[in-house]
């Protein structure tokens, strides 16, 4: 029996739901810590779903079959703007990197 897209989306939701980010609490939680997924975007077939933290700290990808969750980066701010292709295998965000004078540059990221 075939479930229909909003069931199938209610499904991969729920698995988000269950899932944590270590160290996704905000820049004031250690990283031994951990914090409730938030959903991004999700693969057009709902395979997978992007998930970022609170304060949009962390990013990862849930695997809504295996519930497997792979840590993309836990660079803050990482999941404002994040988006997933539509097939689910390439992930776009924007990464932040020390410019070496105590700034932060931003890299698009794939």
């Amino acid at each position: 029996m075939k479930f229909s897209f909003v069931a199938r989306f209610a499904a991969a939701l729920a698995v988000v739901s269950m899932t944590v980010i270590a160290g996704a609490g905000g820049a004031d939680m250690p990283a031994s810590k951990t914090a409730p997924a938030v959903p991004v975007a999700v693969a057009e077939d709902l395979s997978v779903v992007l998930v970022t933290g609170d304060q949009q700290q962390g990013l990862a990808v849930v695997n809504t079959d295996s519930k497997k969750t792979i840590e993309i980066t836990a660079t803050p701010h990482t999941g404002y703007y994040a988006t997933i292709a539509p097939s689910g295998n390439f992930v776009c965000y924007k990464d932040f990197v020390d410019d070496g004078r105590g700034g932060k540059l931003q890299v698009p990221s794939l």
